[in-house]
């Protein structure tokens, strides 16, 4: 293959690898940064590759190297074992891209299989970081960490939609996401109904009724977390239909890009 096709992905990856370490002035920033937004943009970037170019059964390993020298620069030898993490998790985003790329389904059929994708990504994220809440609980309120994952994972769904099929019509776009949404809705309406119709000021003694809708939904979950806005049965209402419109905008941004060609 071309390997300059090769290099933007690249470049995103030496931007992460190289430039949050210069944002970070103290331990709890570093740990952070290796354990939740370096392994997102590993895996999002070899997910977005592959889709893009076909499995490339090297790019792991050139993912690796790249990381290799940061042990050295801005760490110590404790953590050389992330080199074999990042390694892992670049397989996994190529296998999921490989996976999309092959599917022939319907959009909204493949949104949901991309969504259920980004949600084991959070899920990996979340545990990682309840795993790890007594060292960096007091850190990951940093902003540079917090910020731009919230943007990674809004925009892990605006990518999502430009990989759908545009021989559907057009006025489907923002339908994208319905096969999410009906799901969504489902869980929401039976534990809305199960905890006493409550929309705000939710008691927090009802709170662990809602973990399964909250779990489905646990990009945006993660989000909120990370943006300081507390969950509410009527903002998890809504949520329902934000993967659909995030998707229908990159449809549509796909479509104008074939209309407008660079």
């Amino acid at each position: 293959m071309d390997k300059m096709k090769m290099f933007p992905y690249l470049l995103v990856l030496i931007l992460a690898f190289y430039g949050l370490p210069l944002l970070g002035s103290d331990t709890g920033f570093f740990m952070g940064s290796l354990l939740f937004v370096t392994p997102a943009i590993c895996f999002l970037t070899s997910l977005a590759f592959t889709i893009k170019n076909n499995f490339t059964w090297y790019f792991p390993i050139i993912v690796a190297i790249l990381f290799v020298p940061t042990v050295f620069i801005f760490y110590n030898s404790t953590a050389s074992i992330y080199i074999v993490f990042y390694t892992v998790i670049s397989i996994a985003g190529c296998f999921a891209g490989y996976a999309l790329l092959g599917w022939k389904v319907k959009n909204n059929v493949k949104a949901l299989i991309a969504h259920f994708i980004i949600v084991g990504v959070c899920a990996i994220l979340l545990m990682i970081f309840v795993a790890t809440a007594p060292l960096l609980g007091k850190y990951i309120s940093h902003i540079a960490i917090r910020v731009p994952l919230a943007v990674m994972l809004i925009l892990s769904y605006v990518y999502v939609g430009t990989l759908l099929d545009t021989k559907v019509d057009k006025k489907y776009d923002f339908l994208a996401g319905s096969l999410i949404a009906v799901i969504g809705l489902g869980l929401w309406l039976y534990t809305y109904l199960t905890t006493g119709k409550i929309l705000v000021n939710f008691p927090d003694e009802l709170r662990e009724s809602w973990i399964p809708f909250n779990f489905y939904y646990a990009p945006f979950t993660m989000i909120y977390f990370l943006l300081g806005i507390p969950m509410q049965p009527l903002l998890g209402l809504f949520t329902n239909f934000i993967p659909s419109l995030l998707m229908g905008i990159g449809l549509s941004y796909k479509r104008s890009k074939m209309r407008n060609p660079m």
